[in-house]
């Protein structure tokens, strides 16, 4: 069984605990429910090919688990601040992307 399919499993069966007994409106439950949400693609984006979309989306992975575990464990009020991280990293990430694809346009 590859990395990828175990991580994707137990994210079906996170997913299928927290819909039958998870508590949306407590704290716990929705940080662990988001951290498992990314984490799953923190690791398939590591796994990706393109080392660009590989680069964006671990980085956009591990800006969020930071505002999960500030937000839900740390109880850190950082929404305001935080808003321009994933911002940035999907902005410059479109630019890098485009780049990179009219680059290959031109080689072909």
């Amino acid at each position: 069984m590859k990395k990828d399919e175990i991580v994707l499993i137990f994210f079906l069966v996170f997913t299928l605990i927290y819909a039958t007994i998870g508590d949306p409106n407590n704290e716990t439950w929705s940080g662990l429910y988001f951290i498992v949400n990314y984490f799953t693609l923190l690791v398939l984006f590591a796994s990706y090919r393109s080392k660009i979309i590989r680069l964006i989306g671990i980085s956009l992975s591990l800006s969020i688990l930071v505002y999960i575990v500030s937000k839900y464990f740390l109880h850190l009020e950082i929404e305001r601040y935080y808003t321009i991280v994933p911002f940035t990293i999907c902005l410059t990430g479109l630019i890098l992307i485009e780049r990179n694809e009219s680059r290959r346009r031109k080689n072909i």
